[in-house]
């Protein structure tokens, strides 16, 4: 292919209009506002200090906060990110609610298969070790032998 600047022939450049001025800028941020502002702050500090329970919530979580806030869970955490006291108030509501679930499993308020569930979410496992023992509880040691048996003269010919 031949440029028309190569052939001494005047090149076309399209005006740039607003439209794409402001596609271009760097200064208007991309998507819609925030819907954050101090009052979410305060409806999730309710929500921690037992507004979980009369939301109807058993337990406080993230997801219930966000029920009540009105925006998915992501939204709750992409604003821990940007805002310290919120991410401090989600990790409050996720600490409140391991030791509800702690305390609900031990006094079993709460059935056992949900809070060991749960708590999996927090780090907790359900771990089982077994160990073979011999004798004694002394190790069980493995042994092969290997013999060479030279077959019996008298049985090998008959």
């Amino acid at each position: 292919m031949c440029s028309l600047a190569l052939l001494g022939l005047p090149t076309y450049t399209p005006p740039i209009d607003n439209i794409q001025r402001r596609l271009y800028s760097k200064s208007m941020p991309a998507g819609r506002p925030s819907k954050y502002n101090k009052s979410i702050l305060q409806q999730a500090r309710w929500y921690l200090s037992d507004g979980y329970k009369e939301q109807g919530d058993v337990v406080p979580s993230v997801v219930g906060l966000a029920g009540l806030l009105d925006v998915t869970e992501k939204t709750c955490y992409n604003w821990g990110g940007v805002h310290p006291d919120f991410l401090h108030t989600l990790e409050q509501i996720n600490a409140k609610q391991k030791r509800v679930l702690i305390n609900k499993g031990l006094s079993n308020d709460f059935n056992s298969n949900i809070v060991k569930l749960m708590l999996g979410n927090h780090g907790y496992s359900d771990k089982t070790e077994s160990t073979l023992q011999g004798p004694g509880g002394t190790p069980i040691e493995n042994k092969i032998i290997v013999e060479f048996v030279r077959p019996d003269e008298t049985t090998a010919t008959e």
